[in-house]
């Protein structure tokens, strides 16, 4: 059996996985670098989502990406009751987190 084209083939498809991880990585460092951030009207429809999420305990300060080198995360910033306890803020914090990932899902 002659198989002494299995060694270039083999090197090749290694060279087109490691093509593949560099662009990958570069248009990742790209988006990074170019503090990419979600549509307008996507942050608009999120910090509505935000306000109209129950219970209605004030009116988010804030919204918009986390930090510039994450594109997909979002920080917001919510107003509770003074009387309110952390832990119930906590909470309300993170249903509006979950409902907004579920109804706002980010491609990997």
């Amino acid at each position: 059996m002659h198989f002494h084209w299995l060694d270039p083939v083999a090197a090749i498809c290694v060279a087109l996985l490691i093509i593949k991880a560099a662009y990958d990585l570069t248009i990742k460092s790209a988006r990074d670098l170019l503090d990419e951030s979600l549509p307008a009207e996507e942050l608009d429809l999120i910090r509505a989502h935000i306000r109209n999420s129950p219970p209605r305990c004030g009116a988010s300060t804030g919204c918009g990406p986390a930090s510039p080198d994450r594109s997909d995360s979002l920080d917001f910033h919510m107003l509770v009751d003074a009387d309110m306890s952390v832990d119930r803020s906590h909470q309300i914090s993170d249903r509006i987190t979950d409902s907004i990932k579920e109804h706002y899902p980010r491609p990997p």
